[in-house]
């Protein structure tokens, strides 16, 4: 049986350069439905969660052959996912193109 990957994205709420590393926050999950019709819950998310700080990786596009950098800090609450993640390697440019507001925002994606 094959699982759909569901996806959500948000805006970045700060982007900020500390010693050459960007660090990044901004809501990963709201309640609200995403552009892909999705509601991501905050209980998939707790329920989930465990398993992604094993290896807190944040990924360009959802390539595991893309490792920008690691989740540093989250906080969920009754409504949603707050996520602090450091983007240590500059993967396709990806860097300049936050810097530049190219890219706003990323998604998560998870099995359900």
């Amino acid at each position: 049986m094959s699982q759909k990957i569901i996806y959500f994205q948000t805006p970045f709420n700060s982007v900020e350069t500390r010693e050459g590393v960007l660090r990044i926050k901004w809501m990963a999950s709201t309640p609200q439905i995403d552009r892909y019709n999705s509601i991501v819950t905050v209980d998939a998310i707790r329920n989930g969660m465990s398993n992604y700080l094993k290896n807190p990786l944040i990924l360009l596009k959802h390539d595991m052959d893309k490792e920008l950098g690691l989740m540093v800090d989250h906080s969920i609450t009754s409504l949603w996912l707050e996520i602090t993640a450091e983007i240590m390697y500059d993967i396709d440019g990806v860097v300049q193109k936050i810097k530049d507001e190219v890219i706003k925002g990323f998604s998560i994606g998870f099995y359900p």
